[in-house]
């Protein structure tokens, strides 16, 4: 569905305090630098010919350099979760209406400390 995904990068992009590096692409992460690794995890699908409906969770994985842990961490949760927790998101082809940000334990990867966020959503694409 991409124009759920376009309505949600966009979003995501806007808002993140942070370079967003999406599963599947060819950017890369900046070198021993902070990022969000972002990936689309839908749940369940299901349409006809002039509708389809979506829903699933936006996962997000921040990746602090060891070091800068909490207080990096805690600022980049609260900036998505301001700008990204319960909003309506449209397009002339497409809505998206997202649920509350959910914050999982963080985790030693490397020279990184990561930091998992879901985010729940719910689309609506016309055909």
């Amino acid at each position: 569905m991409t124009v759920l995904r376009a309505l949600l990068e966009a979003r995501l992009r806007a808002v993140s305090p942070l370079p967003v590096v999406f599963e599947n692409r060819e950017a890369r992460p900046p070198p021993g630098r902070p990022f969000v690794l972002a990936r689309f995890a839908p749940m369940t699908a299901a349409g006809d010919a002039t509708l389809r409906e979506e829903t699933g969770t936006l996962r997000l994985c921040l990746h602090l350099p060891l070091g800068q842990g909490a207080t990096a961490a805690e600022a980049a949760t609260e900036a998505f979760d301001a700008g990204l927790s319960g909003r309506q998101m449209g397009a002339a082809t497409a809505v998206v209406a997202t649920g509350v940000l959910l914050r999982g334990g963080g985790q030693g990867a490397g020279a990184f400390w990561t930091v998992s966020l879901d985010l729940p959503y719910h689309a609506l694409a016309w055909r």
